[in-house]
């Protein structure tokens, strides 16, 4: 695992409760999984890639730290923007809206951790190609 139990607790800003302790280590498990399946959609092998480039072990376990953390604590409030509450008479309002956070207990392993990971954003191209006519499509006199 990338990043072990103990070094994620040492870093969360605060202490994890009982239950949050297994659902963090598995969430550690999943977001390493993300990565390395982020890796094989573009033809990479991530574990030969992190023995190859030492800065890609220290970025791959600040990421996996970042996206694990964004989901402990959201929590039940994924998506909440704005809330408000009213103690006479009982008033309470909330708006959710939030369309590239972290979803409630799903990891995100967003654009700008891709690209500090070193992955291409747009799709990689393969196959073989015939080169593309000359321009003008007329021959020169």
């Amino acid at each position: 695992m990338i990043v072990p139990i103990e070094d994620f607790e040492a870093l969360f800003p605060r202490p994890l409760a009982g239950s949050e302790r297994d659902r963090a280590e598995a969430l550690l498990g999943r977001a390493e999984a993300r990565i390395v399946a982020a890796f094989a959609r573009q033809g990479r092998d991530f574990l030969a890639e992190v023995a190859a480039s030492p800065w890609l072990s220290d970025e791959a376990e600040q990421v996996v730290l970042e996206m694990v953390s964004a989901v402990i604590l959201t929590g039940p409030d994924a998506g909440r923007v704005s809330s408000s509450t009213t103690a006479g008479l009982v008033s309470e309002s909330g708006t959710w809206a939030d369309p590239s956070g972290t979803a409630w207990g799903q990891l995100v392993l967003t654009d700008d951790q891709k690209r500090r990971l070193g992955l291409s954003l747009f799709g990689v191209s393969s196959g073989c190609f015939p080169p593309p006519p000359s321009w003008p499509e007329r021959r020169a006199r």
